[in-house]
C-alpha cells in the first residue's frame, strides 16, 4: 500500500504538476475556439448552438489531452529511463499504466470543469447544475477508450513514430467527430465515418445529459467497442514486444 501512494504521488508530480503544455494546448485552445466561433466569427447564434459548440469543445479538449498528452508523456518516461525504474522496482508494470489512467483521467475532469466555466463567463451557458455534475462525472469516464488509445500510440518505442501517429489520429477524430465543423457540413462519407468514431458518441451523451434525455445505448455500446479494441491492440503490441526482448 505504500509502495501504491508513492507511485502515485511520483504520477502527480509528473503529470499533474509538471506539464504546462496540459494549461496551454489542452485547456487553452479549446476556450479559445469556443470564443472563436461564438464571439468573433458566428456573432448572434443562438443559446443551443453555443451549447452544443461548449460540448464540442470540451470533447476536444479531453482527446488533445489522451491523444496528444498521453503518448508524449509515455514516451519521456521510456526515454528518461523512469519505464525501467519500474520494471526493476518490485512495483507492477500494470499498475504504471493504471495510474496513469487515473492521472490522465483527472486531467480529463480538470478539463470538463476548466472549459464549462469558460462557457459560462463566455456566452453566459445556463445549464442546471444537477446536468453540469452529471457531465463533469460522465464525460471523463466514457472518454476512457481515448487514454487507451493514447497508450497504445505510445507503445511505438518511437518518439517521432508517436509524435506522428498522434497529430493523425488527433485531427482525424477532431473533423471527423464533427467537433469544429457540424457533421452537416462534412461530406456523407465523412458523416458515415465520423458517426463511428467515439468523439462522435461522446459529444452526443454529452448533449443528451444537457437536454435530459436517455442516454443512447447505439453511443455506449460504440464506446465499449472502442474500449475493447483498444485494450486490445495494447494487449497485443505489449506480448508482441515482450516476445521479441526474449528472442533478443
Amino acid at each position: 500500500m505504500k509502495n501504491l501512494f508513492y507511485q502515485f504521488g511520483l504520477n502527480v508530480k509528473r503529470v499533474l504538476l509538471r506539464n504546462p503544455s496540459f494549461f496551454l494546448f489542452d485547456l487553452g485552445f479549446p476556450i479559445m475556439f469556443y470564443v472563436i466561433f461564438t464571439k468573433a466569427i458566428n456573432q448572434g447564434v443562438d443559446d443551443n448552438f453555443k451549447v452544443v459548440y461548449l460540448i464540442n469543445m470540451i470533447v476536444y479538449g479531453i482527446i488533445s489531452t489522451a491523444i496528444m498528452s498521453v503518448p508524449i508523456t509515455m514516451e519521456n518516461d521510456l526515454k528518461n529511463n523512469f519505464v525501467m525504474s519500474i520494471e526493476l522496482s518490485p512495483l507492477s508494470k500494470l499498475r504504471y499504466y493504471v495510474q496513469m489512467i487515473v492521472m490522465f483521467t483527472i486531467l480529463n475532469f480538470i478539463c470538463v470543469i476548466g472549459i464549462g466555466v469558460a462557457g459560462v463567463l463566455v456566452n453566459n451557458i445556463k445549464i442546471p447544475l444537477t446536468e453540469w455534475i452529471k457531465i463533469v462525472i460522465a464525460l471523463p469516464v466514457i472518454s476512457t477508450p481515448f487514454v487507451l488509445i493514447g497508450i497504445a500510440l505510445s507503445l511505438t518505442n518511437n518518439y517521432n513514430l508517436t509524435s506522428s501517429l498522434s497529430k493523425i489520429v488527433y485531427f482525424a477524430f477532431a473533423i471527423f467527430g464533427g467537433l469544429w465543423f457540424p457533421m452537416q457540413m462534412l461530406p456523407k462519407w465523412m458523416r458515415e465515418v465520423g458517426e463511428h468514431t467515439p468523439v462522435y458518441s461522446v459529444a452526443k451523451i454529452g448533449m443528451e445529459i444537457v437536454k435530459k434525455q436517455d442516454l443512447s445505448m447505439d453511443h455506449l455500446i460504440n464506446l465499449f467497442i472502442w474500449l475493447f479494441y483498444a485494450s486490445l491492440a495494447i494487449y497485443v503490441i505489449l506480448r508482441v514486444s515482450k516476445r521479441k526482448e526474449l528472442r533478443v
